[in-house]
């Protein structure tokens, strides 16, 4: 038996070739998916649309049960003022210079007390025969003291809104029972360092150390 030409056998392959690629097109062509098929997928596409709005939400709300809010939904709201500020948790050190605030005050008044003793003892021993020189000397005594007291005024002056704003900050991110509002501490601590002078700065540092004491047990 004669075996066919080979002009024959490429013809049949190309045939072959034919056949095949109309049934790949046919096998795609025929794919519907049925109409269970369609209501699954879109189930699906709505949960998940469903569930990124419901996370976003709970991020914008109060925790049920808590009645605050994420702490990074307030930071996005106060601006951005995180980046520029350093990081803390709530076992850090930033409360130190929240209590330097009526430390301060305290070595003020006794400064201020020591002061006016020291000018009466320079007076007393000018009057005793020293011509002066005492209250020369009590004068500079004083004013070395009145510098470096400013001098640390103005560094508590400066690091008391920040460390008000940075504690309350790691505390309200320890999810503890007090949820102090950073944002809000840190103006009024601003607006008592630059209006009052300190006036207010005293019993808002003594109240916030307080509540600390109270819910994070420091100082």
């Amino acid at each position: 038996m004669s075996s066919p030409p080979p002009d024959d056998w490429d013809r049949e392959d190309e045939r072959t070739d034919r056949s095949e690629r109309s049934g790949h097109r046919s096998d795609q062509s025929d794919y519907r998916p049925d109409r269970a098929t369609r209501a699954a997928e879109s189930a699906d596409s709505i949960d998940s649309t469903d569930s990124v709005e419901s996370t976003e939400r709970a991020r914008a709300t109060p925790d049920e049960g808590t009645g605050r809010a994420d702490p990074r939904e307030r930071e996005r709201e106060s601006g951005g003022l995180d980046r520029y500020l350093p990081d803390a948790t709530v076992d850090s050190r930033w409360w130190y210079w929240i209590a330097a605030v009526p430390a301060y005050f305290v070595v003020t008044f006794l400064a201020a007390v020591g002061a006016f003793a020291l000018f009466g003892l320079g007076f007393a021993l000018d009057l005793a025969g020293l011509g002066g020189l005492a209250s020369i000397g009590s004068f500079f005594a004083v004013a070395f003291a009145a510098l470096l007291l400013g001098l640390a005024g103005v560094v508590i002056a400066v690091l008391f809104p920040i460390a008000i704003y940075v504690d309350a900050r790691a505390v309200s991110r320890a999810r503890l029972e007090w949820d102090p509002d950073p944002a809000l501490y840190g103006l009024v601590a601003l607006a008592a360092v630059i209006v009052t002078n300190f006036v207010v700065s005293v019993p808002l540092a003594v109240y916030y150390l307080y509540l600390r004491h109270k819910h994070v047990g420091t100082p």
